[in-house]
């Protein structure tokens, strides 16, 4: 902070976090919060600097939502405590995906896939593009196979996973969906259906 106020930065990385703990536990919710609230917090408010926190993920486990947010290592009050979460995972050799996975401020971003391979000369090749989202594909084709008749979210959810996680998941990947306009939905009777746009009805929104 004595540095901050001296040299005024616009950007602040802490690589890795638990270099910045200063002895903190990442398990406990009140010392994670104490850590935000006096070591990143005056960064941004007194400050005025960006802070980048980086931090690493659990292992995947049986026992542990696939869900990424959910295998943030530590304390849930990590990510509860971010105005922005965002993931970086490998796929296949040199792949990453990069995923915008909380945010306070709009929407979530699409992914980002990013390609890193070495070309004969020791060249590094860097290549970046929107990521295809397999959620979004499968819903998607769900509701263009289904037409006219649209699809109630129950069934989407179903495909999603089933049970809290694919309800929060739907929440998440129907709505950024349906701010696209890629979708279209209705509230018949109880129950909330929704049709790919081309196939709406006039009712739809």
């Amino acid at each position: 902070l004595q540095d901050a106020r001296q040299f005024r930065p616009v950007l602040v990385i802490a690589d890795s976090m638990v270099r910045f703990l200063g002895g903190r536990d990442e398990n406990s919710s009140t010392a994670i919060a104490e850590f935000f609230a006096t070591v990143i917090g005056p960064l941004v408010a007194d400050h005025g600097a960006t802070a980048l926190v980086l931090h690493h993920l659990s292992k995947p486990s049986r026992e542990r939502s696939p869900e990424l947010v959910h295998r943030v290592r530590g304390s849930s009050d990590i990510p509860a405590a971010v105005d922005q979460l965002w993931t970086l995972v490998g796929r296949e050799e040199g792949s990453r995906t990069l995923r915008h996975e909380l945010t306070r401020a709009t929407n979530t971003a699409k992914p980002l896939s990013i390609t890193i391979g070495d070309t004969t000369e020791g060249a590094v090749i860097v290549r970046a593009e929107l990521a295809a989202d397999a959620d979004e594909h499968t819903i998607l084709d769900l509701l263009n196979d289904a037409a006219e008749a649209g699809i109630e979210r129950p069934s989407l959810v179903a495909e999603l996973g089933g049970g809290d996680i694919g309800d929060k998941r739907a929440t998440r990947v129907l709505g950024r969906m349906h701010d696209m306009k890629v979708i279209r939905r209705a509230k018949i009777g109880r129950k909330t259906t929704y049709w790919a746009t081309p196939f709406a009805p006039v009712e739809a929104s």
